[in-house]
């Protein structure tokens, strides 16, 4: 029978000797001792590899790999990871030495799937402490919206293994990403590379999105294939242009508008063309299983139809 610790700690290290024995000395000082530190050496070049053996501590399982990328080198460590909870911590961070014994303890005692801590930024020569909003302990399958006002990286935060590994949801963005902050854009891309091999099911993040530009984007890009040579005006075909949408998905088969307003607000337009229309009076809040169950019976007692010029 395998011991499974309290906690798994994943760590990816790539070229960070400068700050990795403040970050290791952090994790195996803590009070809360059950822990399994997993440490993934992403094909370094400096000497971290060498601060990493010397450790001995019995709780760490290092892995060298060759350079993937942060994503994929979280993912390898999820699949390594056995602790009832996971929690990610960058190379050159460090924790509080309560930090994992108050999460867990705040987390297994309410059974949540994750925890979120405040957390400080080195400004300068100051930290500059993070809040968050006050939430009320809940599990993430309970939640019909998760506060878009939390911080998406993942090293304030504590989730439960299995929530991670079950759901097994891929997220993707669409919208134009020029306007967009640095770190929301750093954020979106670790979201999509922590979950680009998952196969459950597709999220699709729309953030500054339109459906008029995301054709307009998609025709310029292909304007600018067919200058450069790279495709002919006789090569375009709608399959082809689907290619160019910011994301190559599946067509939608029901869209629901909550709110009762009868119009699709410039959404999807180029996704929704063969869509069955579903329009509730409710607001999203108050969009609940049953009022989905009320959607799909809608949508199984219609027959549907498809034009033809595809």
């Amino acid at each position: 029978m395998i011991n499974r610790k309290d906690v798994s700690i994943i760590i990816p290290i790539y070229n960070a000797s400068k700050y990795l024995k403040r970050c290791l000395d952090s994790v195996i000082n803590q009070t809360k001792t059950e822990l399994e530190i997993i440490l993934i050496n992403d094909g370094s070049t400096d000497n971290s590899e060498e601060i990493i053996k010397e450790y001995k501590d019995k709780r760490i399982k290092y892995f060298k790999n060759k350079n993937q990328g942060i994503g994929k080198t979280r993912n390898f460590g999820i699949a390594q990871a056995t602790g009832k909870y996971i929690m990610f911590l960058d190379s050159d961070d460090f924790l509080d030495k309560h930090a994992c014994k108050t999460l867990f303890d705040k987390a297994f005692s309410n059974s949540l799937d994750m925890v979120i801590c405040d957390f400080y930024i080195k400004k300068g020569q100051e930290l500059e402490k993070e809040s968050l909003l006050d939430f009320k302990p809940t599990t993430l399958k309970s939640m019909p919206i998760l506060a878009y006002e939390v911080n998406l990286a993942p090293w304030n935060k504590l989730h439960k293994t299995e929530f991670l590994k079950e759901n097994n949801i891929k997220v993707v963005f669409s919208g134009r990403r020029s306007p967009l902050k640095e770190e929301v854009l750093n954020a979106m891309d670790y979201l999509r590379d922590e979950t680009s091999k998952c196969t459950g099911g597709i999220l699709n993040i729309c953030l500054n999105y339109g459906g008029q530009t995301e054709i307009v984007d998609a025709t310029k890009k292909i304007v600018a294939d067919i200058e450069s040579g790279k495709l002919t005006s006789k090569d375009l075909t709608t399959q082809i242009f689907e290619k160019y949408l910011y994301q190559d998905l599946p067509p939608v088969d029901l869209m629901i508008r909550t709110g009762g307003d009868v119009r699709v607000s410039n959404f999807l337009l180029w996704q929704i063309a063969y869509a069955e229309m579903y329009f509730p009076d409710c607001y999203w809040p108050d969009f609940d299983k049953k009022e989905f169950d009320k959607a799909i019976d809608a949508y199984n007692g219609r027959e549907r139809r498809f034009g033809g010029g595809k």
